[in-house]
Order: structure tokens, then sequence, then C-alpha cells
């Protein structure tokens, strides 16, 4: 058990020896290349791959009825992330794959119960074959490429292995006895498991909330044509992906998402003595949990709107993480409940503020924890908002979508998923979708 910790000073009660130190490892690997160049290298991989997606999909521009708009992301935002993540042939190899993820994805609460094989053998089929699958990936990418090229100067994706994060998982675990194939294999599921199943849910939300709210839409849409520039390559998305991440309504849209739809514990262990905190004690060794959905909907944090125009904590607002400069009830936190401001609430949600407002997270980051929290807050949460908002942006711009979910639907979160992170929605989302015309 690799009980090192994931600085690079291991823990002083500690017997790993240096180059088995796999948590640090991965920590390490994983800041460093879900950073800076890697960053944006990922993400421009999966705007192109998103974008090929669109330009070879066989819609056309007359409308086209699909039974569930979550099971269309869930394929074409996956798809192209993984292959962003872990190149062309992971998915090229078994046509499968993608499907057989949210199978697994769907197991999850029963896996987590470590129900016998014989009770419920299907969830461990799957997970095989996607084991299997992965396995004989790394095979053909081993032939073909050489993971050992990590340094600064090797390229920061190719197409076997992907991002160079991949190489460097490969590279690291390469004089680790206990990192077998199997082992190796199990690895990557997780880490594709964790880019994936908070952020689709997550993607699947924003097109909701923004799809069934047309003054939204338009608000959106301003930010998203704001983003749009010439292509000067053939294989440049034509979007400016930082300052659409940097546009307040979206920014807004995106962390309220996170917060409503996000629903995971976030788990700590005093490793060395106790724990004090105020009059608690935490024993040494015994695990803090506390859950993300708890803090973020904690009426002591956050701004729920006033008594004339209320947002509830377990409703979604679109505007909870802007602030007007005139408007002293806006932004996330809770308000003095004795301030006497002049109300201009309405002013926000027919979109037309008396001024430009700002994205602001004031007061309120230690309420919104979908990531987590501290040293292990998750490495990917870059990548995962650039995808989010990306994934929107794109699809956006290249097809209309018309949900047809009839009126006074009323979406769900499946509470099934409570606390594995993004809570997908509940039933299908019947929509229709046509490739807009130039």
């Amino acid at each position: 058990m690799d009980n090192s910790g994931i600085n690079a000073e291991p823990n002083p009660d500690s017997n790993v020896k240096p180059k088995y130190r796999l948590n640090y490892f991965q920590v390490k690997a994983a800041h460093k290349h879900l950073n800076g160049v890697g960053l944006a290298q990922m993400t421009k991989h999966f705007l192109k791959v998103l974008r090929r997606r669109v330009e070879e999909s066989p819609i056309g521009d007359q409308w086209t009825e699909m039974p569930d708009l979550f099971a269309f992301l869930q394929h074409e935002v996956f798809s192209a992330a993984v292959e962003a993540l872990a190149g062309k042939f992971l998915l090229g190899q078994y046509s499968g794959f993608v499907d057989d993820f949210w199978e697994f994805d769907r197991s999850v609460p029963t896996l987590i119960k470590k129900l016998p094989r014989w009770l419920s053998p299907r969830p461990y089929r799957v997970r095989q074959r996607l084991l299997d699958a992965i396995k004989n990936w790394h095979k053909l990418a081993r032939e073909h490429s050489d993971f050992t090229k990590v340094g600064p100067e090797d390229p920061e994706w190719d197409p076997y292995w992907g991002s160079k994060l991949m190489r460097a998982r490969q590279d690291y675990s390469k004089g680790m006895h206990f990192m077998n194939e199997d082992a190796l294999a199990a690895e990557d599921l997780g880490l594709i498991f964790a880019m994936n199943t908070n952020t689709v849910p997550a993607v699947a939300w924003f097109f909701i909330e923004l799809y069934r709210d047309f003054n939204l839409l338009s608000r959106a849409r301003v930010e998203v044509e704001a983003a749009r520039r010439l292509a000067t390559e053939p294989e440049q998305a034509d979007l400016d992906i930082l300052k659409l991440c940097s546009s307040p309504l979206l920014q807004s849209v995106y962390a309220e998402t996170l917060r409503l739809r996000v629903a995971l514990v976030v788990t700590r262990t005093p490793e060395h003595e106790d724990f004090r905190m105020g009059e608690w004690k935490f024993p040494k060794s015994r695990p803090i949990v506390f859950s993300s959905r708890s803090a973020g909907m904690n009426p002591q944090i956050w701004n729920a709107g006033t008594a004339e125009n209320p947002h509830p904590l377990d409703q979604f607002w679109a505007d909870r993480f802007l602030v007007y400069p005139n408007d002293p009830e806006s932004g996330p936190s809770k308000k003095d409940p004795y301030f006497s401001g002049k109300p201009s609430s309405s002013n926000r949600t027919t979109g037309k503020p008396e001024m430009t407002p700002y994205f602001s997270m004031e007061k309120v980051a230690g309420g919104w924890i979908p990531y987590g929290g501290g040293q292990r807050m998750c490495p990917g949460r870059h990548f995962a908002k650039q995808e989010i908002v990306g994934a929107f942006a794109i699809l956006f711009l290249n097809y209309d979508i018309e949900l047809l979910t009839g009126q006074g639907w009323e979406p769900r979160p499946d509470m099934r998923f409570f606390p594995f992170g993004g809570l997908p929605p509940v039933g299908t989302i019947p929509f229709r979708i046509r490739r807009k015309k130039e």
C-alpha cells in the first residue's frame, strides 16, 4: 500500500521506495499535463474532434426527432473527449466502447455495493470488456509509439497515446512490478471514468437549462458569437476558447450547473495524529466525509433571491454568480436581510441589466466544491470547464435544437447517483435537431 502521500517529500512514517510512489507520480503527472501547454493541446483536439463529428454527421437541414438528448450528448461529447485524451485507436479498435462505458457508468451504484458476480454478472462483464479494450489499445500503442517520449521537446499529442499525460502514466509505471497489464488498464479506465462521469452530465444540464429558456439562450448566443473567430488553419476550431470561458453569463451557467447537479463526497483522513477543529476531534486514521451537495445547498452561504423575486437553492438560476455593479442584491453570496437596497432583480431575469455584470465566486468558494478542494482538488477541472462550455458552443453554432418535452416539464436529477458525482437527468429527453443553414 502506498502511504507516502502526494507531496514531493514523502510522509515521514512511510517506507515506500521512491520509485514505487504511485500516488505521488499520478498527481504530479496530472497537474503537469492538464495545465499550460498540455491543457491547450487537449482542448484543441477535443474541439477539433467534436467539430469533425459534426461535419461527418448524417444530420441534415431538415428537422430530425431523436429520443433522448442526454444519450446524444453522451455519445458525441464522450467520443471527442476520449480521442483528445487517449488518441484515435482506443475507440477505433472497439466500436462498442462508448455504449459499454455508459452501461458501466449506470452500473456504478451496483458495483459499489460489491455484490458477487453470480448475483449481478452483467456489470462485471461490461467492465471486463472495457478493460480488455484498453489492454488491446495499450498493446497497439506500444508497438507504434514510444511512451517514454515525455520531455518538453516531445509532442504534446500523438495519434496512438493521445495526450502526453497517457504516455507519462505508462512511463512512470514501467519500473513498478505491481503495475502489470491488468493494473494499467484499471488505472486508465479509472481516469476515463473520472474525466467523463461528471462532465458529460454537466454538458447535458447546460443544454437542458439553456434550451428550455429562449431568453437565456438568446443571451448566451451573444457571448458565443463574441468568441467566434476566423479559422486560419483547416484544423483550427473557430472559437477563442479562453474568451468563451471568460464570458460572464456562460461562466455563471457553468458554475450554477455544477453547484446544483454534481453531488459527490469529499473525504479526508488524519494520517499522523488526531485532528481538532473547534470543539470537534477527529481520531487519527478515521475518515472525515462531507458532501458537495450539502455545501451547495447551504442557505447560510448562498444568495436565494429576495421575497419579491425568490430563487430557491434547489432550482437553477442562471444569474446566481453574476454581480451587477448597481444592484446590491446580486452576486452568489447570501445578503444581509436588514440591508435595504434598490431592487433590480427583475431586470436580470429579462436579460436587460442596468449595467454590465461580471462573474464572481466571492464569499462562496468554500461552498462550491464540485471538484473537491485543497491539494487533492481535481487536476482536470480546467479541461472540464473548457470541455463543457466548448461543447455547448460547437453544437450550438452548428445545430438548431428544440426540446420536445411538453409544456410544464421540469427536469429532475437522478439521485441514485449520489454521491458519485454528476447527477444525470431522470428519464429521457426527446428533442429535434437540424443542421443550421449557412
